[in-house]
């Protein structure tokens, strides 16, 4: 096991006994009654979010908030120190993989709680209790990475697989992906105390004998032919074919996924195929593996067909810049997504696309800049797949870099600079747009920076700007964290078209100028 993975793991179990949900006995408060610390922690980590309920527990404060058509509730120390953020996630959406976890190992349970999380040391993980439907039951309590893989898991002392729990069990057991012995145990190994029942029903009888032939067959189901997504591909990465070319299997599933397609044209690539037509008249490219398992589908999308919190997003950090192409990416595993190009007006010329990822209610995850997208045109596919997501320029010292990674283990996309006062940016877009990490050359972080809302500008920083810098805009707008001041300051950079000069200012939160 990795430090980080031992370090991720240990802060899982930290939290997941910290909180459970959010409380419901609380102390109410209203907004004055918040510190000032907190309030900037809060407008750091969620700008632009509308607060609905503060609660205090514990030294604890709790802010139930509505950000971009998302509900979450984020803590937050008395000194502004982030604790976590929780959404809850409807059960339908759940990736397969847990649902698979849960249904092999906890038959006939209910999941009580699920909910995604985010904390300082991980960006996204699932907290999930489930128990027996019963009054008076103890939950176990189930954490999963971002790809539905088990962290953790705390079962109660008194916990067991009821025997109707076991048959139950035993019935799916031809489609279960784990041997059957191991559905009752608990996650200290014990074997659940109800699991031996059924077995001295045969024991009379020397016909149990036979019993254990078929128990290799359990676990030969064809799960393993279960759809695995795979990195994306573009057409300019594959070969393309004749229809003679395309073995049957494969055909079969494009045909039962698309019965009247238009116009299809076939391609090869090492792990699979890939077919292009219309639909309905819109481009669809679908993938399948080597056995003709579907495994996504890109469609086209226009403007007028993104999600609320696409829109939202676009809007709050990318004005000034017109859509250029979308697409729907539906997966397998059911982790769809939302792509789109976007590109500003001053870099209409030279065609360089920023592009966006969002998840399929439209929350962002990530993005790309100019400058990291290969050239070839093929529909913008390939700038959505094949991308050098990280720049490291030969004058960035290595003790930045890895100071980075140790503190970012899985931020990809960043960007390494230097500025004018011989600190070191390490750039890149996180669930809340542009972040910037700024370090000393040692590697020690000086402060962080990330993008705020612009419709959003503390009055008493646009007012001064407009009074004393006179012919400039307000082109960027951050919330800084100051790591060894444990303070929050705001950052704007100021850009004047007329003479081409680039500033940036300090203000403290109430909006007095500080550098």
């Amino acid at each position: 096991m990795s430090s980080f993975t031992r370090i991720f793991t240990l802060s899982l179990i930290a939290l997941a006994m910290f909180w459970a949900t959010p409380s419901l006995f609380g102390q109410k408060l209203k907004q004055e009654d918040i510190p000032d610390d907190v309030i900037q922690t809060l407008d750091f980590e969620q700008s632009g979010a509308k607060v609905t309920q503060w609660l205090l527990e514990d030294g604890v404060y709790q802010a139930t908030f509505k950000n971009s058509g998302v509900v979450g509730t984020i803590f937050i120390q008395q000194d502004g120190t982030f604790l976590e953020t929780q959404y809850s996630v409807p059960k339908n959406s759940l990736p397969t993989a847990i649902i698979d976890y849960i249904e092999t190992n906890y038959p006939l349970f209910v999941i009580k709680v699920s909910q995604t999380r985010e904390a300082p040391s991980v960006s996204m993980y699932y907290h999930i209790e489930v128990r027996p439907d019963q009054v008076g039951a103890e939950n176990s309590i189930l954490t999963f990475d971002d790809m539905g893989r088990l962290l953790t898991r705390t079962d109660p002392e008194n916990f067991s697989i009821s025997e109707e729990a076991q048959n139950y069990a035993a019935l799916r057991s031809g489609k279960s992906e784990e041997p059957a012995p191991e559905k009752g145990k608990s996650s200290q190994g014990k074997p659940a105390q109800a699991k031996p029942a059924p077995k001295p029903a045969p024991a009379p009888k020397p016909a149990p004998k036979p019993a254990p032939a078929p128990k290799p067959a359990a676990p030969k189901p064809e799960r393993p032919a279960k759809p695995q997504p795979q990195l994306e591909v573009s057409v300019a990465d594959a070969d393309k074919l004749a229809p003679s070319e395309i073995p049957g299997t494969v055909n079969k599933a494009f045909t039962k996924k698309v019965p009247r397609p238009d116009s299809p044209v076939w391609y090869k690539y090492n792990n699979g195929y890939l077919v292009v037509c219309k639909v309905n008249e819109v481009r669809n490219e679908l993938h399948f593996n080597n056995q003709g398992v579907w495994q996504f589908t890109y469609t086209d999308i226009t403007d007028e067909q993104l999600p609320q919190g696409v829109i939202k997003h676009l809007t709050n950090y990318y004005k000034g810049y017109k859509f250029v192409y979308g697409l729907k990416e539906l997966r397998a595993d059911k982790q769809d997504k939302i792509m789109v190009d976007i590109i500003e007006k001053q870099n209409s010329k030279t065609k360089e696309v920023t592009t966006l990822v969002f998840d399929k209610t439209g929350k962002f995850l990530k993005a790309y800049e100019p400058g990291n997208a290969d050239d070839a045109e093929v529909e913008g596919v390939d700038r959505l797949s094949s991308q050098n997501l990280t720049q490291v320029d030969a004058s960035i010292p290595t003790t930045v870099v890895n100071a980075f990674k140790a503190k970012y283990p899985k931020v990809t996309g960043v960007e390494y600079s230097e500025d004018d006062e011989g600190y070191f940016l390490a750039t890149y877009f996180g669930v809340r747009g542009k972040e910037i990490v700024v370090m000393e050359g040692n590697g020690n972080i000086i402060e962080t920076r990330t993008a705020a809302n612009m419709g959003n500008i503390n009055p008493n920083i646009a007012g001064f700007v407009k009074k004393n810098c006179k012919g400039f805009k307000i082109t960027e707008y951050y919330s800084v964290r100051r790591i060894i001041e444990k303070k929050n300051y705001y950052r704007v950079v100021i850009f004047s078209k007329k003479s081409g000069e680039t500033s940036a200012l300090t203000f403290t939160t109430s909006g007095k100028l500080v550098e």
